[in-house]
């Protein structure tokens, strides 16, 4: 169990580190498209959520093998 919690503390981090890197071209792209500040935010935010979802293991972009002996 503890290797799971360390694989998903560093998947975490490393998730976050990512938007922390991107956050001011995303806010930038969505203030674009939005106009607004606010709902550039909640645009990016609903975004990083999608994609954490997407990401964690069993989501859409999770891949994964099966390996039958």
């Amino acid at each position: 169990m503890g290797d799971r919690k360390q694989a998903r503390a560093a998947r975490d981090e490393e998730f976050r580190s990512f938007l922390v890197g991107r956050w001011p071209r995303l806010m930038r792209t969505a203030l674009l498209l939005t106009g607004e500040q606010h709902a550039a935010e909640d645009l990016v935010k609903g975004a990083q959520a999608s994609w954490f979802v997407a990401l964690a293991p069993g989501g859409v972009g999770y891949q994964s093998a099966d390996v039958t002996t």
